[in-house]
């Protein structure tokens, strides 16, 4: 097992015993397993071709079961891919209003200079070297230093 098995959120409670905590399960590598989603766009991309994107609610890990989660999958079409093209993306989604589907491409797409960014912030705060007793001592080393790589990006 691992992160890669999910459950859907248990509709309907049983009658004796114990409350039954999940729903039926989503395993992401598994299709056969999954339910039927309450999106689905695809769309002509000029860069990347066709692309299929799905998404799921109500869905959460066995440990968290309290924390339903949006499951997005971004898949590319084509008969032409390499096998890492074709590789499917799953994404968890924990916000309060979800975006339509068209906007979750166009910030897919953005990921590549954010994913950098937050790289070259994690290297420049130095979260390497310190070692916290407290999530409050990682945050006040985040915001310390933010700040400061802030005043330095925005100095002349």
């Amino acid at each position: 097992m691992g992160y890669s098995i999910l459950f859907e959120i248990l509709r309907i409670a049983n009658k004796k015993g114990r409350p039954r905590k999940h729903g039926a399960k989503f395993q992401l590598n598994d299709p056969s397993t999954w339910s039927e989603p309450v999106g689905t766009l695809e769309l002509e991309d000029p860069v990347w071709g066709t692309i299929e994107i799905k998404r799921w609610n109500g869905l959460h890990f066995r440990n968290t079961a309290d924390i339903p989660m949006e499951i997005i999958l971004i898949q590319r079409k084509g008969v032409k891919l390499s096998i890492d093209a074709a590789k499917p993306v799953w994404l968890a989604c924990l916000v309060e209003q979800m975006p339509p589907l068209e906007e979750i491409w166009s910030i897919y797409r953005r990921r590549f200079a954010i994913e950098h960014w937050n790289k070259f912030t994690k290297q420049r705060l130095h979260w390497t070297v310190p070692k916290f007793s407290t999530p409050e001592q990682g945050e006040r080393w985040s915001d310390k230093h933010a700040r400061i790589n802030l005043a330095i990006m925005v100095s002349p």
